[in-house]
């Protein structure tokens, strides 16, 4: 079973924080920076686990933020590939306008090439 080691001894997955305090002092001291050990350390043990509580709450606003960016920035993506799609339909219509106009153009090319032929023929 995964687990890590901590101040207090090992710390199993299936630990719960919410139901053990020694739990969440052996958490708390192992994954926090140096800034917050210094903090932390002049802190006692009930103190640790209001902070503890704090960072978790903390934590989820933070992943909860990123969730809401996350949505922002798909809504964003599906506006783009909106447009994206219409720009490529334009596309297609101005190609589809070309074939015609230059078959068109091949068309009165050769009208023209063959009233030149019967002018000159007449002349």
């Amino acid at each position: 079973m995964p687990y890590f080691v901590s101040s207090r001894g090992l710390v199993n997955v299936n630990d719960s924080l919410l139901l053990n305090h020694d739990v969440v002092i052996g958490v708390v001291k192992s994954l926090v920076t140096p800034r917050d050990v210094r903090m932390l350390g002049t802190r006692d043990d009930n103190h640790l686990v209001i902070d503890a509580m704090a960072l978790s709450m903390q934590s989820a606003v933070s992943v909860t933020s990123l969730g809401h960016r996350h949505i922002m920035k798909s809504h964003e993506v599906q506006v783009l590939r909106s447009q994206l799609v219409a720009e490529w339909n334009l596309v297609a219509d101005c190609l589809n306008i070309i074939r015609i106009l230059k078959r068109e153009r091949a068309k009165t090319l050769e009208e023209t090439r063959h009233q030149l032929e019967i002018l000159q023929v007449e002349n």
